[in-house]
């Protein structure tokens, strides 16, 4: 904005800069002879002083800023003065114009009447009718609104300053002049005047300062400031030169009043710059309106610095016993200054009250706007989390679309091709050939079913497993009939190690547990080489004694670590399998979990994803009867070298495996042997054993 300013007003800056050099190379050349270096003194200080008149009014303005005062609400008569929408350059324009007055009276009076009585005339009219025109345009300027205990605090600074002002003029510089006098009242009324003039820019100054404009204001402001520092100086000088008899026209002295003032034709002239300021401030004032000031330490601090100063003083005085007339003003002063300094302690104590309720109550914004802010964050990521949960599913359902359909093809091909073939060559085929190909097409449509049954139970479990028939079973017969489920020529290919102690049991829904562990076997069959081991343990659990594990471990190719979390997820396949030769759904782990759960058991997989190392899927179930909550049993963090899952709910993904081969069916050390006709086994409808046999079915 200073710089805005600067580049928009070089032309009288540089007039202001050219004037003031002339007439100070003038005052120290002094190149005409006494008699006319007076007249010429006060002729370049009315000159100039015409200059910063000049710069001030309206009429020399461009066009362009002329032409807003059209779009001003003011009144027609005032539309050129007031085309920022203030009267504050009209009053500065009477202050310059008054100052010029006084100005060419002094000058007509001194150098061209030659009268013998200068003090008083009419030119201190002039002089004196500036400062009320000054103090108005100060007390008018655009500023921005406080709330009533900030302004209270600033009027008893002001009245603070003013006083201790007051009091140290008192002694120094108003009370000799009202001593002593002129011959006239009217002489003794003028002399004091000034001095109170000379208070009343210093009264001007300490509002400038204490103000709180808006930014586009402050260039005004500093132009102010200088002007009424530079005049207020040269006053308070010549007051004290001309209380002593030491005053001449023509000292450098004479430069202050020119300076001055010319300063203020250029703040003047700065308002009309400024973009509409009185609308911006007015904005402002509106975010602003009833808050509280916070000045500056040096602002804070700046009425308690009299206390000290007059006191130094009353201490000089009363040593040195002055007239009784400067010390009782002295006194009273003091007095009346030490009163207002209390009277704002109480003023201060408020607004420092005010300003604390105000920043709670911004704290509390704050914080209001910060947990609406964590709840649009959370909102937004729930609704990520949700579309991306949606993209996964579409995606789930894209895949699992392939994956049936091409698992569905398979047996499809071979019913139709077998079918063909008998179509094709019938009455032409022996019985043996005849009979194989019925056998392959029995076998297909086995597979058929068993794929429909994985897929409708899939879609059912959730609500069939909600209350499963709890009972105390024998975890070791449980096996058997799991194990007699399974087509003997499957379990042929594996060497099987079953270890579970006759007298462990369980509550659990026998035909779950079943169901469990004819998916677990099943994917043991499909993934682990034949002629490998597969064992399968039951042991009391060692991180809850009221649970009882279950583990099915094969020698398997394994499973990936990163493909771990998502194995229990509906119609999840492992990466490798999409492009292999097993096929499946991706449901046997899935309904495997549902079940378990519905136990309110866990169960998970121990895999270090190396061949030949396989996989451990284990599941624990109580070993009697629980509550009737339906969370699941949280399992403690496992030790060991293999990849531990525990109790997985994250989206589907890769397919489920397990397996290892064998040769004959083992007993445990010190058991029966193992009879797969041990019992007629009971209908499994969630078995994805895989085998054809229709024991599985």
């Amino acid at each position: 904005m200073y710089r805005t300013i600067a580049q928009a007003r070089w032309k009288p800056l540089s007039l202001l800069l050219a004037g003031t050099g002339l007439f100070l190379a003038y005052l120290l050349l002094k190149p005409v002879p006494s008699a006319q270096f007076t007249f010429g003194d006060n002729l370049l200080q009315g000159a100039l002083e015409v200059v910063g008149l000049l710069l001030a009014l309206p009429i020399l303005l461009p066009a362009s800023t002329r032409e807003q005062a059209e779009t001003r609400s003011s009144p027609r008569w005032l539309a050129g003065w007031t085309s920022t929408g203030s009267i504050v350059p009209l009053l500065l324009t009477c202050t310059l114009l008054c100052y010029v007055i006084g100005q060419v009276l002094w000058t007509l009076n001194e150098d061209v009447l030659h009268l013998a009585v200068l003090f008083p005339s009419w030119a201190d009219a002039g002089y004196l009718g500036s400062y009320p025109f000054a103090l108005l345009a100060i007390l008018l300027l655009p500023q921005q609104r406080l709330s009533l205990t900030s302004r209270t605090r600033i009027a008893f600074d002001t009245v603070i300053t003013m006083t201790g002002v007051v009091t140290l003029s008192w002694y120094f510089l108003l009370g000799p002049t009202i001593q002593q006098g002129a011959d006239s009242v009217l002489g003794q009324l003028v002399g004091t005047a000034y001095p109170l003039s000379t208070l009343v820019l210093i009264f001007c100054l300490f509002l400038l300062v204490r103000r709180n404009n808006a930014p586009a204001m402050r260039p005004v402001i500093f132009l102010l400031f200088l002007a009424f520092a530079v005049i207020t100086l040269t006053d308070t000088i010549y007051d004290y030169q001309e209380l002593h008899g030491l005053y001449a026209t023509g000292s450098l002295l004479d430069l202050g009043w020119p300076l001055g003032y010319l300063l203020l034709g250029l703040a003047a002239r700065a308002l009309y710059v400024l973009p509409q300021p009185r609308r911006q401030v007015a904005g402002q004032a509106k975010e602003g309106e009833g808050t509280t000031a916070q000045p500056v330490l040096w602002q804070i601090l700046l009425p308690y610095a009299w206390i000290p100063a007059v006191g130094l003083l009353l201490l000089f005085i009363l040593q040195h016993r002055d007239d009784p007339f400067l010390v009782t003003g002295v006194v009273v002063g003091a007095v009346v200054l030490l009163g207002l300094v209390l009277m704002r302690q109480f003023v201060v104590m408020r607004e420092l009250s005010a300003a604390h309720e105000q920043l709670q109550r911004a704290e509390q914004q704050r914080a209001r706007a910060y947990e609406q802010r964590l709840e649009a964050l959370q909102a937004e990521q729930k609704m990520s989390l949700a579309f991306e949960q949606e993209r996964q599913l579409n995606s789930l359902k894209d895949d699992f679309i392939v994956n049936v359909s091409h698992e569905l093809r398979t047996p499809l091909t071979a019913i139709f091709g077998y079918l063909e073939l008998l179509n094709d060559h019938q009455g032409q085929l022996d019985d043996t050939l005849q009979a194989t190909f019925l056998d392959q097409i029995g076998q297909g449509c086995q597979e058929l079913m068993i794929l429909v049954e994985g897929i409708l139970d899939a879609t059912q479990v959730g609500q069939e497993v909600s209350s499963p028939q709890g009972e105390v079973v024998s975890v070791a017969h449980i096996v058997h009939e799991a194990l007699a489920a399974c087509d003997p020529r499957t379990l042929q290919d594996y060497s099987l190690h079953v270890d579970v102690p006759e007298q462990l049991t369980m509550w659990a829904d026998q035909h779950y547990v079943r169901q469990v562990l004819h998916n677990l076997l099943s994917n043991v069959f499909k993934y682990a080489p034949k002629h490998t081991g597969i064992t399968i343990r039951a042991v009391q659990d060692k991180a809850s004694a009221s649970h009882v594990c279950i583990r099915v471990k094969d020698e398997g190719p394994g499973i990936p670590a990163d493909e771990i979390p998502l194995l229990f997820g509906k119609f999840v396949r492992l990466k490798r399998d999409l492009s292999g030769n097993v096929r499946g759904t991706g449901l046997g782990l899935y309904i495997c979990k549902q079940l378990v759960e519905a136990m309110q058991g866990q169960i998970w997989v121990e895999s270090a994803g190396k061949a030949g190392e396989g996989s451990e899927f284990c599941f624990i179930l109580p070993n009697h009867e629980q509550g009737s909550s339906s969370s699941p049993y949280y399992l403690p963090p496992r030790q060991g070298g293999f990849t531990q899952v525990g109790f997985f709910t994250a989206p589907p993904a890769a397919a489920g495996e397990e397996g290892k081969s064998g040769d004959t069916p083992e007993t445990p050390s010190g058991g029966a042997p193992l009879d797969p006709a041990h019992k007629q086994p009971p209908r499994v409808k969630y078995c994805e054993c895989g085998s054809p046999s229709k024991d599985c079915i």
